[in-house]
């Protein structure tokens, strides 16, 4: 008894322009760091002190989700953390929310 096995593999076309665009785009845009979810985060923290911590997190986790603006451009893994191209995400370290 034979067994036949077929390789299948998937042709990917890939959009150069688009990719070199992106490229240059990372390499000439300045990098910045991020501080609107710091912001956000003292602002709730200083409205719930002496609140159970679960309860600032759900606020912070809320008002990161309502107030925290998007960054979206023709990526094709849409949407980033931070708020521009080659900003870094700050965030207070062990903290899962937002």
């Amino acid at each position: 008894m034979a067994t036949e096995t077929t390789s299948s593999t998937a042709s990917v076309k890939a959009d150069k322009a688009r990719i070199d665009r992106l490229k240059e785009q990372l390499r000439s845009t300045p990098y910045e760091v991020d501080f609107e979810r710091v912001r956000i985060m003292a602002e709730v923290y200083d409205e719930s002190a002496g609140d159970p911590q679960i309860i600032r997190r759900a606020k912070l986790l809320a008002a990161v989700l309502e107030r925290k603006k998007l960054y979206i451009d023709d990526n094709l893994f849409v949407g980033a953390m931070a708020g521009s191209v080659n900003a870094m995400y700050t965030f207070r370290s062990g903290t899962w929310t937002g």
